[in-house]
């Protein structure tokens, strides 16, 4: 349990926490929402796909050299080459504020629509899930070595809510219920603007696993 003021909330199990399923060719679990990620906005917002894609080499160059995902790896660091001169680098100061501006614009557009479509009595859907998994998945890349001392316990909180909220989506989906009850937790933020800090609440462990 992590305690923040009077309040206690629980972390989601790590093995939980990115709902998005490992992708064919043998690609670990904790490497394969940067990747899914990073194909998906790469025409959008290169900038943002080049550092999904630094994040997961990060990722795997971390495990034990037994374990590492030398052809995943391998084609990663291809791919950041290749996309390195489009990709609109600056410095790392610079990159991470525009990276976040947007990893801050995906999560206040999955928390609105999660307030949206709380008022109605339908299970939660795909789309549900799939946004917040996405604003979890680019604020778990700002939080890597090339940013480091850049991301702050408030974008931390964010990645963290992001995660079990998409989990919690996943899991009230598949059982066919209503997701845990929560307020908004992004208005205001939009924009990554505001100097207010945030603190998510509480969530309740679902007592429904993936």
């Amino acid at each position: 349990l992590v305690r923040g003021d009077s309040q206690q909330r629980r972390r989601v199990p790590r093995d939980r926490a990115m709902v998005t399923p490992a992708s064919a060719g043998g690609t670990p679990r904790e490497l394969a929402p940067f990747i899914k990620r990073a194909d998906e906005i790469q025409a959008h917002n290169s900038l943002m796909a080049y550092y999904c894609r630094l994040q997961a080499v990060e990722l795997g160059m971390a495990a034990p050299p037994e374990r590492r995902p030398h052809r995943v790896l391998a084609s990663l660091i291809a791919n950041l080459e290749a996309t390195k001169p489009k990709a609109g680098l600056v410095d790392p100061a610079t990159d991470f504020a525009v990276c976040r501006q947007f990893a801050l614009s995906v999560y206040a557009r999955a928390d609105r629509n999660d307030v949206r479509v709380g008022t109605s009595n339908a299970p939660p859907t795909r789309t549900q899930v799939e946004a917040f998994s996405a604003a979890g998945t680019f604020l778990a890349a700002l939080d890597q070595s090339t940013f480091a001392g850049l991301c702050d316990e408030d974008l931390r909180a964010r990645r963290e809510y992001a995660e079990w909220r998409a989990w919690d989506l996943a899991t009230a989906m598949h059982a066919g219920r209503q997701p845990s009850p929560v307020n908004g937790h992004g208005h205001g933020h939009g924009g990554g603007s505001s100097p207010n800090a945030f603190t998510p609440p509480p969530p309740a462990a679902p007592a429904v696993s993936v």
